[in-house]
């Protein structure tokens, strides 16, 4: 059966689209004029308003629904505030003079709404498109006459929206679906992209793709966005999506279903790695020549970057990427010229790697220079022409398309491998300056599945740069927003791009009564010892136990969630054994009062591998959310295994952070940023020594910023971020500069009994207006 000649993907007795209901019933900002879809005495279908009524009625929107930005018409979703005039500004500005942009708004939500009303409003004019308001009315349209938009002939310009994490990309689709009634997604074509296990294809053995990748005959109907039957723009949820291709009578794969998607997309909503990795465009064929990237949530762009640069590999994993191209080549199946070829490249890659592996199990005593890696990797199957490269690329492609089950994931290593070996050796190897390669011991599985050690060679980009300026070279523009991104001097350096346009949002949508920023340099009373947490003095028992008991009383205080950050684990180990003594065996210890205050404390020490991490983040997940709001106390490393998924959190799961001194990197913590900085210390440049200084501030403060609006993420919100630190003390107008705008006049210093009562006013005035608002 043809697929194309299939039923519809909607059901409309099941499948549930975003706003659908509402925007169907009138209950939504983009509803008729007057909140209701018809005046009293008036047939509510509509029939009896003629077509010129209706227009009449389209022309009367409030001022503030639909206005002009630099000639280009706007028709935003419900109130507009400032803030989201000064974002539509900016963004439309930055379009219309080919600008890039960095967007600093600590509002996730307005920020994201904003700028898509803007691009696309940009794009229909730039189109020529008119902006039709379609009517809500049921009569202008039935089932029988549902039509899929026409597509365009070609595409003139896409736009490319990366996102931190796939689950992200459900959020980015109910902005989208808040301008449904704009008209701004008439016509628009999107596609969203992620691998397999984004689309549950791995927890689907019979999913489509498994069996027919390179036959695969993609539906004709399947969009992410319809016109429906009563003449709405909807947008489509991605578990419908899913579930929709799973219950065809022939099984459909939704993940080579919205890759198909991409031929045609006007809008394309993916990982930020698909845009920045180059093996990565490749794969999915993303050309970014005029193209519009906007960068969500972009505060560790550098980050990113760098890892996409970098490369672990151990002598483990090395072994077994030669047994699966090994693998691979028996089961290759080509024409026999073709055949030939592959198999030459595949047999020199599998000499090429267990030499490499054999070579760096004999570095285990005298670890090797920078020089000796790079005659390590002279040999046939990495030495090659950079215009060879290509041709490599696309020759080990073709096995992802020519063998039956082949393992992706280890084909993208080797080519992230090869890609990096590009970079490094372009132009006489004028990258080389800004990677360390270096052989270093790493964890590992002996075959026993015992946890062991093994030798791994480490190829570390310094410089995200490198990354970043490929990426955005043939762009016309690109937007940077998160809720962060201070300081943006420093920001701007790092990537080394021009941002010629930058918009800071000094102010927050939720009221300053909503929230409590506040530094602290003495614990409670009656020690009032000083909080210095420098290296000399946090072996002090004195100062351990005042920061356990200034963090106990601001627990006691705090219901749900409360979460202390500390800069590395040699301060939190020795903290935590400190907290489980008790000073008598009448006297509870001040980890024993924790667990009084909440309902459960744990500790990322306490954490091992991947899955335990997991399990201990969904424990105080679910903790957090106690009903008697006790809550839970989580004690995390910054920049730790635990660091990046507490920035998942919202509401209640996270009432206040307190950072147990300011997070300033260890030199010993095995991190991309940290060992770029220790390699510029190292160089004894004078210049170098001073940037040095300026990141080490920066990337301290940048740990901090997260938190500020982490604790406060819309008008609803509520809490609190406290630093424990004497060391801020004077300080503070230098490091202004190194805060979001939002926070520079809250961010104050406060005694520790004044700071414990503004907490006690904040928890009491929020949850009575809270209550207000649910009664």
């Amino acid at each position: 059966m043809d697929q194309a000649s299939l039923s519809s993907p909607f059901d409309y007795g099941e499948t549930s689209f975003f706003g659908i209901n509402e925007l169907l019933l009138g209950d939504s900002p983009q509803a008729s004029p007057g909140g209701t879809e018809s005046s009293s005495g008036e047939d509510p279908s509509g029939s009896n308003q003629s077509e010129e009524d209706d227009d009449q009625v389209l022309e009367a929107e409030p001022p503030d629904r639909s206005r002009h930005i630099n000639d280009i018409p706007i028709n935003f979703p419900g109130h507009r505030s400032e803030r989201h005039n000064e974002i539509l500004e900016s963004t439309i500005y930055s379009l219309q003079e080919s600008k890039n942009l960095l967007l600093e708004c600590p509002v996730k939500s307005e920020r994201r709404l904003a700028t898509l009303c803007g691009v696309l409003a940009y794009r229909d004019s730039k189109q020529g498109n008119p902006i039709e308001m379609p009517s809500t009315s049921s009569s202008t349209s039935s089932r029988s006459d549902y039509q899929v938009p026409t597509k365009k002939a070609k595409r003139t310009q896409v736009i490319y929206y990366g996102v931190n994490q796939f689950e992200e990309v459900q959020h980015v689709l109910g902005e989208l679906e808040k301008l449904c009634a704009s008209g701004h997604l008439t016509g628009l074509t999107m596609a969203v992209l992620g691998d397999r296990k984004s689309f549950g294809c791995t927890e689907n053995p019979h999913c489509a793709c498994y069996n027919i990748y390179d036959n695969y005959i993609p539906a004709s109907d399947f969009r992410f966005i319809e016109r429906s039957p009563f003449g709405l723009d909807i947008v489509r949820d991605v578990e419908d999506f899913k579930r929709d291709c799973h219950r065809r009578q022939i099984s459909l794969c939704p993940y080579l279903e919205s890759k198909h998607l991409l031929e045609n997309a006007d809008l394309v909503i993916c990982p930020q790695n698909f845009i920045l990795s180059p093996v990565l465009r490749r794969d999915y064929q993303i050309n970014l020549l005029n193209s519009i990237l906007i960068f969500d949530d972009g505060f560790n762009m550098e980050k990113v970057c760098d890892s996409e640069a970098s490369i672990s590999l151990p002598t483990q994993e090395l072994d077994q990427l030669v047994q699966k191209l090994v693998g691979l080549e028996n089961s290759l199946s080509l024409p026999l010229p073709r055949q030939q070829e592959v198999q030459q490249i595949v047999q020199q890659l599998e000499s090429s790697l267990a030499s490499l592996s054999a070579w760096i199990k004999g570095r285990a005593e005298l670890p090797p220079t920078k020089e000796d890696i790079l005659e390590a990797l002279q040999t046939p199957g990495f030495k090659w022409e950079q215009d060879e490269y290509d041709d490599l690329d696309e020759k080990l492609e073709t096995l992802l398309t020519s063998c039956p089950n082949p393992d992706s994931e280890a084909l993208y290593k080797i080519r992230k491998f090869l890609s990096i070996l590009k970079t490094i050796n372009v132009d006489n190897q004028r990258n080389l300056q800004h990677y360390h390669l270096k052989v270093a011991k790493c964890e590992a599985m002996n075959p026993n599945n015992n946890q062991d050690t093994d030798l791994a060679l480490v190829m570390t980009c310094i410089n995200p740069g490198i990354i970043f300026q490929a990426a955005s070279a043939h762009t016309q523009t690109v937007i940077i927003a998160a809720n962060c991104l201070a300081p943006i001097n420093i920001f701007k350096k790092d990537l080394g791009v021009n941002f010629e346009e930058v918009l800071e949002i000094k102010s927050h949508e939720a009221s300053k009564d909503r929230y409590l920023l506040s530094y602290c340099a003495v614990g409670p009373n009656p020690q009032q010892v000083r909080l210095n947490l420098d290296y000399e003095s946090r072996s002090d028992p004195n100062v351990q136990d005042a920061v356990g008991k200034s963090l106990l009383e601001i627990c006691e205080v705090i219901p749900n969630g409360v979460i202390a950050v500390f800069h590395t684990e040699h301060l939190l180990y020795p903290l935590r054994e400190r907290w489980r003594k008790k000073p008598n065996h009448l006297i509870p210890s001040i980890m024993e009062k924790f667990g009084v205050a909440k309902h459960e404390v744990l500790c990322e020490m306490d954490v091992g591998d991947e899955q335990s991490a997991m399990e201990m983040f969904e424990k105080y997940r679910d903790s957090s959310k106690n009903k008697k709001g006790k809550g839970a106390l989580l004690l995390v490393v910054a920049r730790g295994k635990l660091w990046e998924r507490i920035k998942t959190l919202k509401g209640e799961e996270v009432r206040a952070i307190i950072h147990v001194s300011v997070p300033y990197a260890a030199w010993d913590v095995e991190d991309l940023v940290v060992a770029k900085r220790r390699i510029i210390c190292d160089s004894n440049v004078p210049e170098a020594k001073h940037r040095n200084l300026e990141w080490y501030n920066t990337e301290a403060y940048r740990i901090m910023n997260q938190s500020f609006s982490l604790c406060v993420q819309d008008r609803d919100d509520w809490g609190a971020v406290i630093v424990l630190d004497s060391r801020i003390i004077g300080k503070k107008n230098q490091f202004d500069e190194l805060l979001p705008g939002w926070v520079r006049k809250e961010f104050k210093q406060r005694n520790f009994p004044e700071m414990i009562r503004g907490l006690e006013r904040l928890v009491s005035s929020c949850r009575e207006t809270d209550a207000d608002d649910s009664g």
